[in-house]
């Protein structure tokens, strides 16, 4: 197989900080579009915000320009060992205190 045949063949959408700059609720409204509109391709997302990526298939962790995990969500978050989890349960102490 050649890879450029093979990627020819596939639908690919790179969001690179696509909601980095908008507001929560448009952003929430982003991802509900993404999640029922582009289900016949592969999107890969690079984000800072951690809601921006939770709903995501898999989720890819870099640390110092390496790969530390690589996932589900709900895998990565169930392990306490995780870079991920850490930095999700981060986000939501913040999160609650700005309420």
């Amino acid at each position: 197989m050649h890879w450029t045949s093979y990627f020819a063949e596939k639908k690919f959408i790179l969001l690179d900080e696509a909601t980095s700059n908008i507001d929560l609720h448009t952003e929430s409204l982003i991802q509900e579009i993404i999640q029922n509109t582009l289900t016949f391709c592969t999107v890969l997302t690079v984000a800072d915000r951690l809601k921006t990526l939770i709903n995501s298939d898999k989720i890819l962790v870099l640390n110092q320009g390496t790969v530390a995990e690589f996932d589900r969500p709900s895998n990565l978050l169930s392990n306490p060992d995780s870079l991920f989890a850490q930095l999700w349960h981060t986000f939501e102490k913040e999160s609650s205190f700005k309420s």
